[in-house]
């Protein structure tokens, strides 16, 4: 992993030093709260057939119905309202939404011998995920769930809510960047880094909540230091698509 001295920051809470060649978070505290999930909140439904239907549109050479973008997170809003699912805004950021799509690859021949094989690319469902804040800071993890999917013809084909209640069980002395930064090239913390990814050049910096899975025991919900950027194949080509960034999460506390 090497530090790009470019870094084009997103969080305006963290500046990158080029004299010092560190990360320097802005409103560093000394001491960070750490949260237990008092509660577990998790609602999942699913409605079937609407994949069968879209593949069966994309036979007849049609293309599943789907909202655009801007109108499919307003109609998740609307979907999580209406069924009394949208938590405190407090919360939630409706602002951070991500929009992500299914997509189907469909081969296509002309039949005759030796023919070659087209394969077609149909998108036949979209997603909308919302992100958990605490403390203003975004919540993430498996343990932090929040998105609404939709199929042809716009209508809801699943609706996924992982949102435990908290509360404050105490506090813990944070420790500074660049004491996390040093965990990380040591290769201390959790690693999410594609299968191709032979380096990474890590670009933003920002602090964010980690919840951990419901079932595994752990129940602390507490701060981390997030190192991302993009990730380089073997031949040091940038990887693209959904799955191409590296992201190291580092405990903030001791």
């Amino acid at each position: 992993m090497s530090l790009a001295t470019s870094l084009g920051l997103a969080d305006t809470n963290v500046e990158y030093d080029v004299t010092m060649d560190a990360f320097i978070v802005a409103d560093e505290a000394s001491q960070a709260r750490v949260i237990s999930q008092a509660s577990a909140d998790k609602i999942s439904f699913s409605h079937d057939g609407y994949d069968d239907r879209a593949m069966e549109k994309i036979a007849n050479g049609q293309d599943p119905d789907l909202p655009p973008e801007n109108q499919a997170v307003r109609m998740a809003q609307e979907t999580l309202e209406d069924s009394d699912l949208m938590p405190p805004a407090s919360d939630v950021s409706l602002e951070d939404s991500a929009v992500t799509w299914t997509e189907a690859r469909v081969a296509e021949t002309s039949g005759e011998p030796n023919s070659t094989v087209d394969e077609e690319i149909y998108r036949t469902a979209i997603q909308v995920r919302f992100s958990r804040t605490v403390d203003s800071y975004e919540g993430i993890g498996p343990g932090a769930k929040l998105g609404v999917e939709f199929a042809d013809g716009g209508e809801v084909s699943h609706v996924l809510k992982i949102w435990p209640d908290l509360a404050q069980v105490g506090e813990r002395e944070t420790i500074s960047v660049e004491a996390a930064e040093d965990r990380a090239h040591e290769g201390q913390g959790k690693i999410y880094r594609p299968g191709a990814c032979a380096d990474a050049h890590v670009k933003k910096a920002n602090i964010e909540y980690y919840f951990p899975p419901l079932d595994t025991g752990q129940d602390d919900v507490f701060p981390v230091y997030v190192f991302e950027g993009p990730c380089f194949d073997g031949s040091g080509d940038r990887l693209t698509g959904s799955y191409s960034t590296y992201r190291h999460l580092v405990p903030a506390v001791t």
